[in-house]
């Protein structure tokens, strides 16, 4: 298969142009940085009947929204209050959940991705003919969905109107998937991962020191500059890398604790993981040594989010639950 260059597509005229309001940075006040492992339960929030897959703080940070495989809602909450505000419910299950400035967007088993304002009023829904839909990816300019499938492609999508603008065919089922602006990564079911250029469709594959071969590569992280990939393994090992040029950082085994999620830090200087020990893990890029863990949950934790400012960090759990950490 050949790989078009994504940027070219966008300015052929392959999909609508994107809403420059996807764009439009936040400013934030000075804040102090998230307390890492002193951190402390601020809030408690309890509404969805099953695990909270998917989180995403508003550009403001003000709000958090969630997503629920299980119960199929979608609900806004005020991070402050701990207050939910809004909440809708999906047609289908809901496997990736994105904020923009001025919109949500949400990805399904059943190939979908779904707008609504930030109030949770649904504005469209466009359906992509292609296999059923796993994990999804939001570039962080906002331009660009990556969702992987069932049937062992990768689909990347105009974010601003849901157009297919490339597939890319693989030779197992991929597993967790993660964009920057410039670069795609891509989990597998072995000890594997691999990172395509949009640019360039050049591709470079990355093996796992010490997992185990048959684990998963359950999820995948990119650093906001794409400098740094951290992943999460069913085997409870964790690892960070460097992308340019390829070499491992951190490469850490949470014993019978298989890794969830992963998600760095806004400013880049630490990654969390939730772990099946109902834990949330914490590893400083700069020294590469885990900071410690952190517990609030009763069961595993299956969601990462970190507030745009870097000062709140929200965590979702098989225990029905969301805890506003700061």
């Amino acid at each position: 298969m050949r790989f078009l260059p994504l940027l070219f597509l966008l300015a052929c005229g392959k999909s609508k142009a994107l809403d420059a309001r996807f764009l439009t940075p936040h400013v934030y006040p000075a804040a102090m940085p998230f307390a890492g492992v002193k951190a402390k339960v601020e809030k408690k929030l309890e509404g969805h009947s099953e695990e909270p897959s998917a989180l995403a703080f508003s550009a403001d940070g003000r709000f958090l929204y969630s997503a629920s495989y299980g119960d199929y809602t979608i609900r806004k909450w005020d991070v402050a209050s701990g207050a939910e505000v809004a909440s809708t419910k999906s047609k289908n299950r809901v496997n990736g959940l994105f904020a923009t400035q001025s919109s949500i967007i949400t990805t399904d088993v059943y190939q979908c991705v779904t707008y609504f304002t930030t109030d949770l009023a649904r504005t469209n829904s466009v359906e992509v003919k292609s296999g059923n839909w796993t994990r999804a990816a939001l570039s962080p300019n906002g331009m660009i969905l990556a969702v992987s499938s069932f049937d062992k492609k990768i689909f990347l999508i105009n974010a601003a109107d849901g157009t297919l603008l490339q597939t890319i065919e693989k030779t197992d089922t991929p597993r967790g998937v993660a964009l920057s602006n410039t670069h795609l990564a891509v989990g597998h079911h072995d000890n594997t991962f691999c990172v395509y250029d949009l640019s360039t469709g050049a591709e470079e594959n990355y093996l796992v020191p010490k997992a185990d071969a048959k684990s998963d590569v359950y999820s995948i992280a990119f650093n906001r500059d794409g400098s740094l990939i951290a992943t999460a393994h069913m085997d409870s090992s964790v690892t960070a890398w460097q992308r340019s040029p390829q070499k491992n950082i951190i490469n850490s085994f949470i014993r019978s604790a298989s890794a969830h999620a992963v998600a760095f830090s806004p400013d880049g200087s630490i990654f969390v993981t939730g772990q099946q020990d109902s834990r949330i893990y914490m590893w400083d890029l700069k020294t590469g040594q885990q900071l410690g863990g952190f517990s609030g949950h009763s069961d595993a934790v299956v969601s990462l989010a970190f507030s745009p400012d870097g000062t709140t960090l929200a965590t979702g759990s098989k225990d029905k639950t969301i805890l506003i950490w700061k």
